[in-house]
């Protein structure tokens, strides 16, 4: 009976054992399974994000389309139309500001070039080459922003403006002053006009 007795004990002890190592097995994977779901969740974030660059990628190749022309009523004088690195584009009401020193379309041009690069610019007649009082303008045939542009009017006069935005169709977008006209006693005017690259002349400034 003793012996019998024994050998129960030595299983159940043996068994004891047995279960302990289960249980520590079984707490140790159940400690590792937060860091595997971590580690996945970790796949997961960096795919989201993969996700979300590729999108902000697609919205980037979308800016290459053609930013939407708008046809805006002026209201008053220095009506702000349009923007470009920190240069507005300033109209006012009534008729064509061709000559005047704030508001024709060469005094964008001054005042762009003057504002961003310290460059006072003149010669900006019909045929000619824009003058620089520090480096010099060169023609060129691919545009980029920043440019200036010599192109035509409604009327068929010279015209200035600035490269604003090269499009994937052969064309660029502006930003201008005094391309305004009357119509039901308003002052109206464009902004974001594209024209095609072979319409106009392109000038860079060199320093």
């Amino acid at each position: 009976m003793e012996n019998v007795l024994g050998g129960v004990y030595i299983m159940l002890h043996r068994g004891r054992r047995q279960l302990a190592i289960l249980l520590m097995a079984f707490t140790f994977l159940v400690g590792s399974m937060p860091a595997i779901h971590a580690y996945a969740a970790s796949e997961e974030d960096d795919k989201k994000q993969e996700s979300v660059k590729e999108i902000d990628e697609n919205n980037r190749d979308s800016d290459n389309k053609l930013l939407k022309t708008q046809i805006i009523t002026i209201k008053g004088s220095n009506f702000v139309a349009d923007t470009l690195n920190g240069v507005e584009a300033l109209y006012r009401t009534g008729g064509n500001d061709g000559s005047n020193a704030t508001y024709s379309c060469a005094a964008y041009i001054k005042r762009y070039y003057k504002e961003n690069f310290g460059v006072s610019v003149n010669n900006l007649f019909g045929g000619r080459t824009p003058n620089a009082s520090k480096g010099n303008f060169r023609s060129v045939k691919k545009p980029q922003v920043g440019d200036v542009v010599a192109c035509s009017s409604t009327s068929g006069s010279n015209h200035w403006a600035v490269v604003k935005k090269i499009n994937n169709n052969n064309t660029v977008t502006l930003i201008e002053q005094n391309w305004k006209w009357s119509q039901g006693g308003q002052t109206l005017c464009k902004i974001n006009r594209s024209i095609s690259v072979a319409s106009a002349k392109f000038y860079r400034l060199n320093q």
